[in-house]
Formats: C-alpha cells, structure tokens, sequence
C-alpha cells in the first residue's frame, strides 16, 4: 500500500466514518481523494492496483470502494468481480472512477460511478448512498440478532 501524505488536516467525525478503499495507479488521484474524503466523514484506504485492492478488501470490510478502471495488471471490472465473489467487502457500495464517456453501469459489478475529474457534489452522493446502505447493514445486522433462536421470528416481513 502507497503512503500518500494529503494536504488536508481535517479528521473524521461523523456517527458512522465510513472506510473507503481507492484503488487507482495514479499518485495524485489518491492525494486529492485523501484531501476530500475527510470532509465527508471517511477514512480513506490506498490501493495502487487491482490485485492489491482485492487482497485489501478480502480482510477489511470497506463501505464504499472507488475503482479505476484503466490499471497495469488486472483492471477494474475484474478486481471488482473477485471483491464481489468473497471477502469482507463483498457487499461494499462500489463506484467505478473513469475518464470513460459515455458511463454504463455493470449492474452486478457497480452500484455507481465518478467521472474523472471529480465533482464534490457527485463524490458526496455517492458517500451518502454508500453511508445509506452501511447503515441498512448495521439495522439488518441487528435485527438478525435480536431475533434469534426462541426469539419468535416473523415471517413475511420486517
């Protein structure tokens, strides 16, 4: 894993700092997304290439990843595949990062993307559905554990 040093100072504080992992070969896209995402109550998680963002996500249950799509080695689409099959992170928000125009979604892949260059307003959107869906995982999670075995479950519903 690189070691960037970002220009900002700011640190998260939020209920939930949701982790994200940035996977992208380029130095400076990891220095300006170590700059924002503090901002956006995140904690931000290097990968320099898409092996090294599987093995990543394989051990550290990441909230949002942000993918290049154009890396040596193996690229996007299939790290994503491989984070998507196993692994902590398999049921992370993944947002696929791109100079590509026009962007079509993979639905099984990705659940959004960020054009390159990045927009605040569309990186916030994308932290807020990823915040979202973190927070559905936490209530699911809870609820699967208050009702547990002689608890009564429900059928059919929530």
């Amino acid at each position: 894993m690189a070691d960037f040093h970002p220009t900002s100072t700011r640190e998260p504080a939020g209920d939930h700092v949701l982790k994200v992992l940035v996977v992208d070969d380029h130095p400076l896209n990891h220095q300006v997304m170590h700059a924002v995402l503090p901002y956006f109550d995140c904690v931000a998680t290097s990968a320099t290439s898409g092996e090294e963002a599987v093995a990543l996500a394989a051990v550290a249950a990441f909230d949002l990843i942000v993918m290049d799509l154009h890396m040596p080695g193996i690229g996007g689409d299939e790290a994503a595949r491989r984070i998507r099959e196993a692994g902590s992170s398999r049921r992370a928000f993944m947002a696929r990062w791109t100079t590509d125009t026009p962007l079509r979604l993979n639905g099984a892949l990705y659940d959004g993307e960020l054009e390159k260059p990045m927009l605040w307003a569309r990186l916030g959107a994308l932290v807020r559905e990823a915040r979202w869906r973190a927070y559905a995982r936490a209530d699911e999670a809870g609820r699967s554990a208050s009702h547990g075995v002689g608890q009564g479950r429900r059928l059919g519903g929530r």
